[in-house]
């Protein structure tokens, strides 16, 4: 019979990469959430038509219309 405990730690290596690599975006999009708060509400404007402004490659946002709502940026 064949040994698959190498085949074991290859999984178990790919399931911590995976679930390190979701902690990572979710620390950075909870920093950048808190960056984000510290703004008054001119400058989070401001941010949202800079982003607005910038030209899309995703189709969906394409068909939006906008990169970004206001329901991104604020809790309403």
């Amino acid at each position: 019979m064949y040994n698959y405990n190498y085949l074991y730690l290859i999984a178990l290596l790919a399931v911590v990469i995976i679930a390190l690599g979701i902690y990572y975006l979710s620390a950075s999009y909870n920093r950048a959430k808190k960056r984000l708060s510290k703004l008054s509400i001119e400058q989070q404007n401001e941010l949202l038509r800079h982003v607005n402004d910038q030209p899309s490659t995703i189709s969906d946002n394409i068909i939006k219309g906008s990169a970004l709502s206001k329901m991104d940026l604020f809790d309403e």
